[in-house]
């Protein structure tokens, strides 16, 4: 948990410097996510990448293939927390945005 005690303090700088919606503060809040989920604490971890999302849309736009990204990845923890309707309506969208990204549709 040394790396997710990092991963706080680096967020809690980047917001001092940078304010709360800067794209950086995202890249925090992901790794912030992973960490969670990979100690097996999967509440934390979606909240977390709820707070990556609305970073993502408020920087980005919420067609944006990061968007996308961040939708691919809170499906695969909808999956493994056994959500299965949450995680392919966040694949749906994850697809939708790529497919756009992708084709300009």
């Amino acid at each position: 948990q040394l790396s997710l005690k990092c991963y706080k303090q680096v967020l809690k700088m980047r917001r001092f410097l940078l304010g709360n919606e800067h794209p950086s503060i995202a890249d925090s809040l992901m790794n912030i996510a992973i960490a969670h989920e990979k100690a097996g604490e999967l509440d934390r971890a979606e909240s977390a990448l709820n707070a990556t999302h609305r970073v993502v849309c408020k920087a980005y736009g919420d067609n944006d293939f990061r968007v996308g990204f961040v939708n691919d990845c809170l499906g695969a923890l909808n999956a493994r927390n056994g959500c299965y309707s949450e995680a392919l309506g966040c694949f749906s969208k994850a697809l939708k945005i790529y497919k756009g990204a992708a084709f300009g549709d």
